[in-house]
């Protein structure tokens, strides 16, 4: 063994970033965090080796002896967990520079103003040639989802998702669905935290993502079906070709995650008596892959749906589509996909088309599992880390990413405040208590640049309690069960983004 000195790694140094520039963290610490991200990513190789020369680090003020055997390099440039935790950082930077910079407007030191717009500048040149120069010219991006509350006991194991997160383009407007934004990880958080409440465990389920993006949604939706035993087909959907070929890059990525039979760590069920049930339904899938990516139009459905309406006298509307979206859905999932007036409209014709009418075979035959074989609560405390495997399975250690600090259970961020309104009815009080019913859930984040837009929910979807009794044989009609306010979490999502509404939409 030797003694060398190496710069140290990203996770090591990193501070956290706070919206002001205040005490430790000041702007000249920022320039050196900087120059020290550059010479780990951005300065040419020695001799093909992945750290820099001796010379360079032995003042290097972000460095440190180490014992590693001769000849050994500990520093791997593309390690993909250091390398994503710097691209986080950075972009945080980015995220925060405009507070910073309004900081020093109120201050009054245009001098402090251009030092902060330079750190600025630099992170966002770094995070481009971090990106352009890692693999896929993406960012890897894993997220640490707890299945349970930090005071459970037994502990069960959080579900992993690890993402490929590709860098907005200003030119192309459509590759904002290359990012998984905050709403997709808090409704994820709350899948994975308390999937009963949602639905799943119920076998024989179809659910379908729309405005899909990265996939997160359905990647945790299948990996919670297959850990209660009950796995659900999981169709994951979007319109760019570029935003799909990236989605389907991460259900490759994640299927030993969400996929139990083939998970080097095992995955452990939830409900390990329904293990057989998994096995089979996994192999008689029409896809090798857990999660299956498809193109999906709204506004062609919508078209389809008002044309064949203005010829069917009042008769309920149906259009034929080709397989998987020939057969009705028992969950559709949305995250952050209303962006103008006309898509909440889309999205209504989407579930009208998909969604489980509850009359439906298909829906009475889900309340029957429902009712016989649905999942206890109570099972899911039963997965200990200690029972899963001939020995313990640890909680990973590795403290959250930046971007998603809610994760973190020592500064308590890993819970948010909640308030849900229901709008009356019975399916909105069994779904509450986890029984099964239809449902659409929609988040969306409150944005003050998007006012309008999320006003045009409340225009296109009534309240149910608003409706009229149906009587039998009329068409069933689209509207809003409950409304839940999710107050923003630390260190997730945009900084203009207020807060979140989470919608429950079924038929009524």
């Amino acid at each position: 063994m030797v003694r060398l000195r190496r710069p140290s790694l990203p996770t090591s140094v990193l501070p956290k970033l706070g919206r002001s520039l205040s005490g430790e963290l000041t702007t000249d610490r920022l320039l050196t965090l900087l120059a020290h991200l550059r010479l780990l990513y951005a300065a040419p190789p020695q001799d093909g080796a992945a750290h820099p020369d001796e010379e360079t680090v032995q003042d290097w003020p972000y460095s440190r002896e180490v014992e590693e055997d001769d000849g050994v390099d500990p520093l791997h440039a593309h390690d993909a967990f250091e390398r994503t935790w710097a691209v986080n950082w950075l972009n945080l930077v980015v995220k925060r520079g405009e507070g910073w910079m309004a900081e020093a407007d109120e201050m009054g030191d245009e001098g402090e103003k251009e030092v902060r717009a330079r750190i600025v500048e630099e992170a966002a040149q770094l995070v481009s040639l971090m990106s352009a120069t890692s693999e896929g010219g993406s960012i890897l991006r894993p997220l640490l989802l707890p299945t349970c509350l930090p005071d459970a006991n037994p502990q069960t194991e959080p579900l992993l998702i690890t993402l490929n997160d590709g860098l907005p383009s200003s030119l192309d407007p459509t590759s904002v669905g290359l990012q998984s934004w905050g709403s997709s990880i808090i409704l994820a958080r709350m899948i994975a935290l308390d999937p009963l409440t949602f639905g799943l465990g119920v076998p024989e389920h179809r659910a379908l993502e729309l405005g899909a993006g990265t996939g997160l949604l359905s990647l945790v939706w299948k990996g919670m079906s297959e850990r209660l035993g009950a796995p659900s087909e999981v169709f994951a959907t979007d319109y760019h070709e570029a935003v799909l070929d990236n989605l389907k890059r991460n259900v490759e990525a994640n299927s030993a995650a969400i996929t139990p039979i083939t998970s080097p760590a095992g995955s452990p069920y939830i409900n390990p008596a329904d293990s057989s049930t998994n096995v089979s339904s996994l192999a008689s899938s029409s896809s090798s892959l857990p999660v299956q990516a498809h193109k999906l139009d709204w506004s062609a459905v919508h078209s389809s749906r008002a044309f064949a309406a203005a010829s069917s006298r009042g008769q309920p509307v149906t259009i034929s589509m080709p397989p998987p979206f020939d057969k009705p859905f028992h969950t559709l999932l949305a995250a952050d996909v209303v962006y103008g007036p006309e898509h909440a409209q889309w999205l209504k014709s989407c579930v009208e088309q998909f969604l489980v009418k509850p009359d439906s075979a298909e829906a009475q035959g889900q309340v029957a599992h429902d009712a016989a074989e649905a999942v206890p609560t109570s099972s899911i405390a039963s997965l200990s880390l200690e029972d899963t495997q001939d020995k313990a399975v640890p909680i990973p250690t590795r403290p959250a990413l930046h971007s998603t600090e809610s994760t973190a259970v020592e500064d308590g961020a890993a819970t948010h405040t909640a308030k849900t309104t229901s709008t009356g009815g019975e399916a909105a009080g069994e779904a509450s208590r986890g029984k099964y019913s239809p449902a659409f859930h929609l988040i969306v984040p409150l944005r003050p640049t998007h006012v309008e837009a999320i006003a045009s929910i409340k225009d296109v979807f009534p309240r149910k309690e608003d409706l009229p009794p149906r009587r039998e044989g009329e068409p069933w009609r689209v509207a809003v069960e409950s409304v839940t306010e999710i107050e923003r979490v630390k260190g997730v999502g945009r900084a203009d983004e207020e807060n979140y509404r989470l919608y429950r939409i079924a038929f009524a």
